[in-house]
């Protein structure tokens, strides 16, 4: 796998070509013609994507699997990513799982209402295509 910077089209390949080696029925929700179709998509404007674009795409891709214990694992690894875990309830969602105790110490079990200014109704819309659950 390469770095973050030259995430490259062959590496979102490895990863699928790794996943379905180990996998007992990788395309048991999706045939294997329909997700090439979706790699094919993905490949015609991947260099013209920034490295978050590309890992929106790896998720999409992993998505459309459907096996919620399949997951390919993002690259970004940067400051930009949340400290916490969010988990959804009946009365709304809510911070679960932190990385750092100063965080959860301060925010464990806060009910999300937005982030980056993002209301949960336009966060939910968003994440639609790589959320399985």
């Amino acid at each position: 796998m390469t770095t973050e910077k030259d995430f490259l089209f062959e590496d979102l390949l490895e990863i699928f070509e790794h996943m379905e080696k180990i996998h007992p029925n990788l395309f048991f929700h999706i045939t294997k013609t329909r997700f090439e179709k979706e790699l094919e998509k993905s490949k015609k404007n991947w260099d013209n994507l920034d490295i978050y674009e590309k890992n929106y795409e790896l998720l999409r891709l992993n998505a459309l699997i459907g096996d919620l214990h399949t997951v390919a694992s993002p690259t970004i690894k940067s400051n930009e990513t949340y400290p916490f875990r969010v988990g959804k309830f009946r009365e709304g969602y809510f911070i679960r799982n932190c990385t750092t105790k100063s965080f959860a110490d301060d925010n464990m079990f806060a009910q999300v209402l937005a982030v980056n200014n993002l209301d949960i109704d336009e966060l939910k819309r968003i994440a639609k295509g790589i959320i399985l659950y």
